[in-house]
């Protein structure tokens, strides 16, 4: 079957009817309109035919604009034309509006090498073009939020974690500057490659999991020379519609001056503490002689008063030794000495010397764990000491204390119990930080540092344990640590 040429422009122009392409045909220098298809008289916003007529009739809006003279170069040049993302105004119920464009003017000749006609194709890209606009417009406000916030903040992209922006904080942290942006973070910060901040990067993005650390400590390059920093860090991954992790921001502090100060001031504890000590420990030494010489002189009225001198020397050793301890715990220097233990008859033995010294408040005891601990049964003595000391502190009304032990999976726990003021739930979190006492005019009228519970926590941490508490203000508190329990050896 032979098709001739008038059926393959049959075929043509059924094609260019139906393309969803906008598609016209212009012909001479007065660029009369040979042929636009559907697409095109809609890219024009014309409802009428417009063939025939001359572009600059059909299209009068286009006057001033550079189209109809680009066109009528191509007629004399015979060279292509093309724009990308361009803007032009069409007239949109009596009013110019703009939209933007990919175009081509591709100029078609004749048997005699001269452009008889213009092809004009072309694809209305406007809200492609709106939408990026937005999108940089967006970028350009965060660019400036990061730039004017004090935090230390860097934005990281894909696996390698490049470095897509980084405010003058951060840049100042690291001891760089602008050039080290569009760099992988091996390559802008070198003395970080082997650190713990390289692999838990690559975490981050591997998992989709936020990470934050307090106080962590790194080597930066300063002025040629590796110097020790600390941060309060986070990465937390950027993800996008389907999940998928395709950067990180970083957001760090630099707690370096803290870190000093908190030293600076456990070492000033710690040498406070030692010289308080000493004379501390004599004065107690002469309070008892004198004590017992008054009681043998028969004054037992000045007695009494030394013997309540002594208490409060007591009291005042036991602040020392908190102090010492939280000075050991921060130097890593506090001591232990495990031993293997029956848990709950150790603590049947220790609540039954310590109730000889607790007046005022009964201690019951319900022991069902029946385990072996390896653990230092001193410093759980301390904790226990600790706990049943604020238990009576904060119960002033209430005569009992509950003492209870279990078994838990592979862990030993023990809780104390009182019916005391309780604790607000905005505290709880709180309640085991070092110095950290409960604001209010209630807990004020208690004595304490803070100490005990930071002090006894941390003890159960090094012991492989943990602590919490329960409470509810005004009905008393339930203090718990557990302790794993020791597995016979087979020999």
């Amino acid at each position: 079957m032979t098709v001739d040429s008038t059926e393959n422009i049959s075929i043509l122009k059924t094609m260019f009817d139906e393309s969803p392409m906008p598609i016209a045909l212009y012909t001479g220098l007065e660029l009369v309109i040979t042929y636009a298809n559907k697409a095109m008289h809609g890219a024009w916003n014309r409802t009428e035919p417009q063939i025939g007529k001359k572009l600059a009739d059909a299209l009068p809006e286009l006057e001033g604009q550079p189209f109809l003279p680009i066109l009528r170069g191509i007629f004399e040049t015979g060279i292509a034309y093309e724009a990308r993302e361009d803007l032009v105004g069409i007239t949109v119920d009596g009013a110019l509006r703009y939209f933007y464009f990919d175009f081509t003017y591709k100029p078609l000749f004749n048997d005699s090498g001269k452009v008889w006609a213009i092809l004009n194709t072309a694809t209305d890209v406007t809200k492609l073009v709106k939408t990026k606009m937005q999108l940089e417009a967006s970028e350009q406000r965060f660019r400036g939020l990061l730039a004017e916030v004090p935090l230390a903040t860097a934005v990281y992209e894909g696996p390698e974690a490049r470095i897509l922006l980084a405010n003058a904080p951060m840049l100042n942290m690291w001891g760089k500057d602008e050039s080290v942006i569009g760099k992988n973070f091996a390559e802008a910060l070198p003395e970080a490659v082997g650190h713990a901040y390289s692999a838990l990067l690559r975490e981050v993005y591997e998992s989709g999991h936020v990470y934050h650390a307090d106080q962590q400590q790194v080597e930066l390059e300063v002025d040629g020379e590796k110097r020790p920093f600390w941060f309060n860090f986070t990465f937390k991954p950027l993800k996008d519609k389907d999940e998928k992790v395709y950067g990180i921001v970083h957001a760090a502090v630099d707690i370096s001056r803290l870190v000093q100060l908190q030293r600076q001031k456990d070492e000033f504890l710690g040498v406070a503490s030692h010289e308080l000590k000493t004379p501390v420990t004599s004065i107690k030494a002469y309070t008892q002689v004198l004590e017992r010489i008054l009681r043998g002189e028969g004054d037992l009225r000045k007695a009494d008063m030394v013997a309540k001198m002594d208490k409060q020397l007591d009291r005042l050793t036991g602040l020392i030794n908190d102090l010492l301890d939280v000075n050991k715990i921060q130097s890593g220097r506090l001591r232990f000495n495990p031993e293997e233990f029956n848990f709950d008859s150790a603590i049947i033995q220790m609540l039954d010397e310590l109730s000889l010294t607790m007046h005022g408040h009964k201690i019951s005891i319900d022991y069902q764990a029946d385990a072996l601990v390896y653990a230092d049964r001193e410093r759980i003595r301390q904790v226990l000491t600790n706990l049943l000391n604020n238990a009576i502190k904060y119960s002033p009304a209430s005569s009992e204390i509950r003492v209870s032990t279990t078994l838990a999976g592979h862990d030993v726990v023990l809780c104390v119990r009182d019916e005391g003021i309780g604790i607000a739930p905005e505290h709880t979190e709180r309640i085991f930080e070092q110095f950290f006492r409960v604001a209010g005019d209630l807990q004020h009228t208690f004595p304490g540092l803070g100490l005990g519970l930071y002090i006894s926590a941390q003890i159960i941490r090094t012991e492989g344990g943990r602590m919490w508490v329960e409470s509810t203000e005004g009905s008393g508190s339930s203090f718990f640590f557990s302790l794993p329990v020791r597995t016979p050896t087979l020999h």
